[in-house]
């Protein structure tokens, strides 16, 4: 496995481990906005997943959430597919 790889499997479970259940049904907005926040964690700390903070994952869950409001997603689920 490469150094890449590693990286990003350490971000991968320090993310499941902070968020847990909450990454489960996530519609693909919510998706994409949650990986472009933490993504942009991830480079500015050059991939250094042990300086990521917990906070850091939970602001870049605080974004998708302000993004992609949970109830606005349901709403969204009765006029058409989201997630």
């Amino acid at each position: 496995m490469n150094t890449d790889n590693e990286k990003l499997k350490a971000m991968s479970n320090k993310v499941a481990h902070v968020l847990g259940h909450k990454l489960h049904h996530l519609s693909r907005g919510q998706k994409a906005s949650l990986n472009k926040a933490l993504g942009d964690a991830f480079d500015r700390h050059d991939g250094d997943v042990s300086t990521i903070t917990d906070d850091e994952i939970w602001g870049a869950w605080q974004v998708m959430q302000a993004v992609y409001p949970d109830d606005v997603v349901e709403l969204l689920e009765h006029y058409h597919a989201t997630r």
